[in-house]
C-alpha cells in the first residue's frame, strides 16, 4: 500500500498538474473564437432573412437568388470583438467584393461576395483573425448555393415547387422566406415560375458528403472549435489532482 501511495503522489503532484494545465491552455487555440455565421443575398434594401449556420455540422443551403450578378453576403459572428483580419479568400466560383468589421457590432465580420454561381458549395476563409481573445490563424465556413431548393435537400424538384405553391400570397416571414426565391419580398407566381425553371438542378458534390454533413438549412461544414479538446484535458487533469489529494488524505501510509 505504501508503494501505491508513493506512486499516486508522483502522478498527482499538485505542482506537476498545475504546470501541465497551464501548458495545455497556453498552447491550445482560443476556444469558442468563432461561433456562427449567416448567409443571404446582398441587397441595398435589406430585410432579407439570412440562412443561419454554425462552423461545423450539416451543410446549410441558400435557396434565394443573388440576382443577375450573384451577390451574397456572409457574416461571421465571434465570441469577442474583432480588431483585424489579415485576409479573405474564396474556394468556389465567386469573388470577394468587399469585407469589413461590422461598424455597428465589432463581434461580427462582413464579407460581400460577387459572381457567386448556382449549384455549388462555396467556402469563405478568414486568415489571421485578431481579437481580444487572441489570434486565430484561419476561420472557414461553407455554404451550399442552390436557387429554388426551398426544402434544403440538395435538389430542386416537384417537392420545392409544391412547397412554394403552398406559401403563395403569404406574407414573407422567418419561417417561409426560403420560398421568396427571387427575394422581392413577396411569394407569388414569379417564385413558382423561378423554382420550375430550376427544377432538375442539384448541388454539386452534395451526395458525396458524409450523411452527417447533408440535409436541411442547418449548420454548414467548416472549422470546428479546436480549443475544446485541450480544455477538456485540462479539466481531466484538474480532476486527477483533486482525487489524488483526497486519496492522500484518506489513506494512511504505514511507516
Amino acid at each position: 500500500m505504501g508503494t501505491l501511495m508513493k506512486d499516486v503522489r508522483k502522478v498527482t503532484s499538485t505542482k506537476k498538474i498545475a504546470l501541465a494545465i497551464a501548458f495545455l491552455l497556453a498552447a491550445s487555440p482560443v476556444p469558442g473564437y468563432a461561433s456562427s455565421f449567416t448567409f443571404s443575398p446582398t441587397t441595398d434594401a435589406g430585410g432579407l432573412s439570412p440562412v443561419n449556420g454554425g462552423l461545423s455540422g450539416a451543410l446549410a443551403i441558400e435557396s434565394q437568388s443573388g440576382g443577375p450578378n450573384g451577390n451574397y453576403t456572409m457574416v461571421f459572428t465571434f465570441a469577442s470583438p474583432v480588431t483585424s483580419v489579415g485576409g479573405v479568400s474564396v474556394f468556389g466560383i465567386g469573388t470577394v467584393a468587399s469585407s469589413m468589421i461590422d461598424p455597428s457590432d465589432p463581434d461580427r465580420y462582413i464579407v460581400n461576395l460577387a459572381g457567386v454561381t448556382n449549384a455549388q458549395i462555396i467556402t469563405v476563409s478568414l486568415t489571421n483573425v485578431q481579437s481580444s481573445r487572441g489570434l486565430q490563424p484561419t476561420v472557414s465556413a461553407s455554404m451550399g448555393v442552390l436557387i429554388g431548393d426551398t426544402n434544403g435537400d440538395g435538389f430542386v424538384n416537384s417537392a420545392d415547387i409544391a412547397q412554394t405553391k403552398s406559401q403563395s400570397s403569404s406574407l414573407v416571414t422567418s419561417s417561409n422566406f426560403r420560398e421568396d426565391v427571387n427575394g422581392d419580398g413577396f411569394i407569388n407566381n414569379a417564385d413558382i415560375a423561378f423554382v420550375k425553371a430550376e427544377s432538375g438542378t442539384a448541388l454539386a458534390n452534395f451526395l458525396g458528403r458524409p450523411s452527417q454533413f447533408r440535409g436541411g438549412p442547418s449548420q454548414p461544414d467548416g472549422v470546428p472549435d479546436t480549443g475544446s479538446s485541450a480544455e477538456l484535458l485540462a479539466l481531466a487533469l484538474f480532476g486527477i489532482a483533486f482525487l489524488g489529494r483526497r486519496l492522500r488524505s484518506a489513506v494512511t501510509v504505514p511507516s
